[in-house]
């Protein structure tokens, strides 16, 4: 049941995010206008959103927006959901400002857009981060290291992110993380900072190709 649920997790955050992203322009619209909404503003609104979604996709993807597993997000995966965010208001604004140079929406719109999507995907994110259980390290001693030996993991729950901090955090010979293989996990998706490359089955070729004894 666990890799099914692992399959799916991927689907459900795009979902999320491209939904946030949809919900995020009439929420800016409405910021911009102080929440008075003319109805004759809605059949553009209905257009805009359609554009929305489709760039969200795209750009969402192409950005990795989705990779990193929430509940072990790091900054450097919230500061590319803020570039996926940024980079689809962009998008949404030179998309628009082609077809009618944004004569149906005010100027600032563009703007309330990219903060709107950040903090709906960011803020979930670390909400989520928040009020889940997190592993703790039982060390948390950086010792010096002068080699480093290449470690490969197999699955991508909660021991994966204990392993990878008593990993980054262990006196004595350095071992680094380097990949993660799981049945159940999006492939690319990542916990910590650490890529889950492949499935169980793809184990003699990724250490051959990682060099991992």
């Amino acid at each position: 049941r666990s890799i099914a649920v692992g399959r799916y997790r991927g689907f459900v955050v795009r979902t999320y995010d491209v939904l946030a992203a949809i919900a995020a322009w009439p929420i800016a619209v409405a910021l911009r206008l102080d929440l008075d909404l003319d109805p004759r503003l809605l059949e553009v609104l209905l257009r805009d959103l359609l554009i929305v979604a489709i760039l969200a996709i795209g750009i969402f993807e192409a950005a990795g927006v989705h990779r990193a597993f929430w509940r072990f997000a790091t900054a450097a995966d919230l500061a590319k959901v803020a570039l996926g965010g940024l980079l689809l208001a962009l998008a949404v604004t030179t998309v628009l400002f082609l077809i009618d140079r944004l004569a149906a929406v005010p100027r600032a719109v563009p703007v309330l857009f990219a903060l709107v999507t950040v903090l709906l995907l960011a803020g979930m994110r670390i909400a989520w981060m928040l009020a889940a259980p997190r592993p703790t390290a039982l060390a948390d001693r950086a010792g010096p290291a002068t080699a480093f030996r290449p470690v490969l993991l197999v699955g991508a729950g909660e021991g994966a992110a204990l392993a990878i901090q008593l990993l980054r955090h262990a006196a004595g010979p350095a071992y680094r993380p380097v990949a993660i293989l799981d049945d159940g996990a999006t492939i690319g998706r990542a916990v910590m900072g650490v890529s889950v490359l492949g499935r169980l089955a793809d184990l003699d070729r990724t250490l051959a190709r990682l060099k991992v004894q």
